[in-house]
């Protein structure tokens, strides 16, 4: 079980052992919402869209003008 005795919340693996089953059952539960969690800790790594939209149009913009300058630094 949980670590701190005190604490509401429960691991995957620590549902399954309270209420009997596999923790297969658990997941499967919580994948299909049957099963409703709340994600404690810090916030997923995956930026929002619109953030990833505006570094990839950074991205190209500055490869874009380091390609200008090295074709223009070519010719002079």
């Amino acid at each position: 079980m949980s670590t701190s005795s005190a604490s509401l919340a429960l691991t995957m693996k620590d549902a399954a052992e309270l209420v009997g089953v596999d923790y297969r059952t658990i997941k499967l539960g919580i994948e299909n919402g049957t099963i409703p969690t709340v994600q404690l800790g810090p916030a997923p790594d995956d930026p929002p869209r619109p953030a990833i939209a505006c570094i990839r149009r950074r991205r190209l913009t500055s490869l874009r003008r380091a390609r200008r300058g090295r074709d223009r630094r070519a010719f002079t």
